[in-house]
């Protein structure tokens, strides 16, 4: 399958290197080589024109090299609570290879280790815009999600599944999770965005009280 990318650096046109002064015939061929792709170039009306084919894989790989040795590259910093860095990490590193792969970009998050809230974005200018938007709307879109941890004796989970649960879905549109009647422990979760998160957490909580207060056990041996 054959892909096409253009490229524009006008500074190459008289002297065929790229910003570290490295020819750009040799550059071609190290890419070319390490990705697996064939890479041709000439230049029109002063704007580099950069052609790869290969397997779109294999393409999107030398793009990105391409672009990060001919384009001058920027760094900005982006400001993301330490406990959201796993969302733009992503599992196994996933999402983050992702960005950096649709955005042509270098990404750097700090260790665990580092309490630093600062997630750093290498590239050309623009897209390292794009990149920083990005990651800030994965962060607000976490932001807004809303997750509660509630402990409620397992004995009154029984009320609470079959007279609130479904209401509760229905009304807030949220997720409620309560253990199998096997299991007898006491933790109930809630998922879904934020604000009703909070309300089916009261609304959770006002009902086991009211439980509490007119509802009595006792063991019967039998």
């Amino acid at each position: 399958m054959d892909n096409n990318r253009r490229g524009g650096n006008q500074s190459s046109r008289n002297n065929g290197a790229n910003n570290n002064g490295q020819p750009l015939q040799k550059l071609c061929t190290r890419i070319q080589k390490e990705t697996s792709t064939n890479i041709t170039f000439f230049y029109k009306d002063q704007t580099l024109i950069v052609t790869i084919t290969g397997r779109p894989e294999h393409v999107r790989s030398a793009q990105v090299q391409i672009l990060r040795e001919l384009q001058k590259p920027v760094k900005v910093s982006v400001n993301i609570p330490l406990d959201f860095h796993r969302f733009v990490i992503g599992t196994h590193g996933a999402t983050l290879r992702l960005l950096e792969q649709e955005t042509l970009t270098r990404i750097t998050v700090p260790p665990q280790d580092n309490p630093s809230n600062i997630i750093t974005v290498v590239g050309a200018k623009d897209n390292v815009k794009l990149c920083e938007q990005r990651i800030l709307e994965l962060y607000h879109k976490q932001f807004n999600k809303g997750f509660e941890r509630l402990s409620i004796p397992y004995l009154y989970h029984p009320w609470i599944r079959y007279q609130l649960v479904d209401e509760l879905n229905r009304q807030l549109n949220v997720a409620i999770d309560l253990p199998p009647p096997i299991k007898q422990t006491d933790e109930i979760t809630v998922r879904g965005e934020r604000e009703p998160v909070e309300q089916a957490k009261a609304r959770i909580m006002q009902f086991y009280k009211s439980l509490v207060r007119r509802t009595f056990f006792f063991i019967i041996s039998v």
